[in-house]
């Protein structure tokens, strides 16, 4: 089954949510109003149409940087795999939602300005879903610990632990 592209233009109705549990160890969630208008050519007034709402997840990195850049209110622009999801609620009724799987997620700029910060690849640690405990920064695959990373004073017993930290398949090769 192929995915469903789409691009919305709307506004966060809260702060992000660190998201609890699951697989990633770090997702967040952010819903999105997505409202328009039109021009009613009978009263020659622009009329609101019915509002949107969008369950918008994301998820390791980008969630870091979500959490720390998007406020309640601010204007974005989701360009993600369109989805649903079906739950029974309190009531015992179905209910449906929209959501987006967001693969990228930025301020919309039509009507004011921003300030892009690059961020360090390991400025915000890891945190266990499950526990909230600050994990050590993970291995950069395919980067082997290099020998000027070793004080000289130290063996080559520190380096092997080193590289026990590293996948087996990146040591042998």
């Amino acid at each position: 089954m192929r995915d469903i592209k789409t691009t919305i233009v709307g506004n966060a109705t809260k702060d992000p949510v660190i998201l609890r549990g699951g697989a990633d160890p770090f997702s967040v969630h952010v819903r999105v109003a997505v409202s328009s208008r039109y021009f009613d050519v009978d009263t020659q007034r622009f009329e609101n149409r019915r509002s949107e709402y969008f369950n918008v997840f994301v998820r390791r990195h980008m969630a870091r940087h979500v959490l720390r850049s998007v406020h309640k209110g601010d204007p974005l622009i989701v360009m993600g795999r369109l989805g649903t999801s079906e739950w029974v609620n309190e009531a015992g009724e179905t209910v449906h939602a929209m959501t987006i799987q967001a693969e990228a997620i930025g301020h919309d700029l039509t009507f004011g300005a921003t300030t892009y910060t690059k961020a360090d690849r390991f400025e915000t640690p890891d945190i266990d879903p499950r526990s909230g405990v600050v994990l050590p920064p993970l291995p950069v695959y395919g980067t082997p610990p290099r020998e000027a990373e070793i004080d000289e004073g130290e063996d080559a017993a520190a380096l092997e632990a080193a590289e026990d930290q590293l996948p087996r398949e990146l040591v042998d090769s």
